[in-house]
C-alpha cells in the first residue's frame, strides 16, 4: 500500500542511520520498525538455558542431612 507519512526530522535521520547500517531501504526498515513497535516482530530463536554440573564431593550411598549431624 503507498501512503503519505509526515515523519519528524530525527526520526526520519534515524532510520535513515538504521538503513545505511543494516544496508537494506528505507522502506524495509520502515517496515520492520513499526512491525516491532506493534508486537507482530517475529520472535527469534532461544537457545535453551544451560546447566553447568559441579561436584560437590558426596558419594553413592552418603546420606547428608544436616538436621541429623
Amino acid at each position: 500500500m503507498r501512503t503519505t507519512l509526515t515523519l519528524d526530522d530525527d526520526i526520519a535521520a534515524l532510520l535513515q542511520e538504521r538503513a545505511r547500517k543494516l544496508g537494506i531501504s528505507f522502506k524495509e526498515v520502515l517496515n520492520k520498525t513499526l512491525r516491532a513497535g506493534l508486537g507482530d516482530a517475529t520472535p527469534r530463536a532461544q537457545d535453551p538455558p544451560k546447566t553447568i554440573p559441579h561436584s560437590y564431593g558426596f558419594r553413592p550411598g552418603d546420606n547428608f542431612n544436616p538436621v541429623l549431624h
